[in-house]
């Protein structure tokens, strides 16, 4: 469960580096993750939900949680393509 620090984000999978998987958002939002065992399978179009704790010490946070979801029911987040 996501403690009080927590946050979500939900959109597109956007970009899968070597080191990270970014998630983008409206307006050229977004945020990037480390790229980890919770990470590694997603896909660029994936639509997902990601619940984080945000560290400002690291370059790329570390998701607690990740859903994917279809991306018809959530078009406001995950837009065709």
């Amino acid at each position: 469960m996501a403690g009080p620090d927590s946050r979500t984000f939900v959109g597109p999978v956007t970009v899968v580096g070597h080191d990270s998987v970014c998630i983008g958002g409206p307006n050229a939002s977004g945020e990037c993750f480390v790229k980890d065992q919770m990470t590694q399978s997603l896909q660029v179009s994936d639509c997902v939900r990601v619940t984080y704790t945000p560290d400002g010490s690291a370059i790329y946070a570390t998701p607690t949680k990740i859903k994917h979801l279809n991306s018809a029911t959530h078009i406001a987040e995950c837009p065709p393509q």
